[in-house]
């Protein structure tokens, strides 16, 4: 077998050094550079640079040596990592390129999220009807990972708290209404967030003479011009304002006289009926 001439291998190795050195240069100007991770609440915020638009791969670990996996993918410059925990998490971006996928990995960059509670509901007021009460409420802020209220009741100071409604209330309510009790009640929020922190509002007690008393002679608001308007499974009613009502309970039957079931509550003079087939109601 005959040798190469040595003017042969240094050729050969003259191109393997050359191919590497296009490799390295092109794996340098693909790799995704000036990568910077913005903590705030809840959240990381990522950037990068890259001198052209492919598909970026953004890589998180709560290590920083290991265990990263992929958590989304975009092809804008930025990515928002939301619903993090309080603590610190590492990512990577990888700029993707070619078919089979070759990926390019920036430098590792860490943040560490807040996980705040938060605020209490304030201001909380009661108001009163003959036979109904309404827990109104609002909040100082709305935070982004706000996931909604549970409302609480006891009978006596010393009582432990129970839930009112079993279910979590929607981050867009702020009201509820009850029935009148037969005794003195203690009623109180909680404002939720998605990682189940929350705080509690001030406490506001109901008792039965906070009612509004009734004349033998008066007779039980009527809503009056009620008014219904069909569309595509769905039906608009609308009725005359009534003063001094905290709210209205809207109930539905498939004929004049037969028994109606209760749909909801509303706290308006309109409600849309959602959840209407085909038919006549």
């Amino acid at each position: 077998m005959n040798a190469l001439p040595r003017c042969g291998l240094a050729q050969a190795a003259l191109l393997v050094a050359f191919s590497l050195a296009v490799v390295a240069s092109h794996a340098a100007a693909f790799t995704p550079e000036a990568v910077q991770a913005v903590a705030g609440e809840t959240q990381v915020t990522l950037t990068w640079t890259h001198p052209e638009p492919v598909p970026y791969k953004v890589l998180r670990s709560e290590h920083q040596t290991y265990g990263f996996s992929t958590i989304g993918t975009t092809e804008a410059l930025s990515f928002v990592d939301r619903g993090l925990p309080a603590g610190t998490f590492y990512y990577i971006i990888a700029a993707v390129e070619g078919v089979p996928a070759i990926e390019y990995r920036s430098a590792t960059v860490s943040a560490s999220p807040t996980d705040i509670p938060p605020p209490a509901p304030d201001p909380v007021t009661l108001r009163f009807s003959t036979n109904l009460w309404s827990l109104e409420w609002d909040l100082p802020s709305v935070p982004p990972d706000l996931a909604g209220f549970h409302v609480y009741q006891r009978r006596t100071p010393d009582e432990s708290l129970a839930r009112l409604e079993p279910q979590l209330l929607a981050a867009g309510t702020r009201r509820l209404i009850g029935d009148k009790p037969q005794n003195r009640i203690y009623v109180r929020l909680g404002s939720v967030d998605r990682a189940g922190h929350e705080s509690f509002s001030i406490e506001k007690t109901i008792t039965p003479g906070d009612f509004h008393k009734k004349h033998p002679n008066d007779k039980d608001p009527i809503p009056t011009g009620l008014t219904a308007t069909g569309g595509e499974t769905i039906v608009d009613l609308a009725w005359d304002p009534l003063p001094g009502a905290c709210a209205f309970r809207v109930y539905r039957s498939t004929s004049s006289g037969s028994e109606c079931v209760l749909l909801d509550t509303a706290y308006a003079n309109s409600y849309r009926d959602t959840s209407v087939p085909a038919g006549t109601y």
